[in-house]
């Protein structure tokens, strides 16, 4: 599982369509859910999701620039 996240994160950094990035983040963000639901720790050590809002600011900046 991790490094199926590994690999999409990979492959989030390579892409430049906004609409192919957000469907990738989205299913990065299940998959790091999925992760987290199936382990059996403590809350505080679940692996962080990626936030729309801050994918959104970077894809702004790049376009602009």
């Amino acid at each position: 599982m991790k490094k199926e996240i590994r690999r999409t994160e990979d492959l989030l950094r390579g892409m430049e369509e906004t609409h192919t990035r957000y469907r990738t983040l989205k299913k990065l963000n299940y998959l790091i859910l999925k992760l987290n639901t199936i382990r059996n720790g403590s809350a505080a050590l679940d692996m962080p999701q990626y936030y729309t809002e801050k994918m959104a600011e970077r894809l702004e900046k790049e376009t602009f620039e």
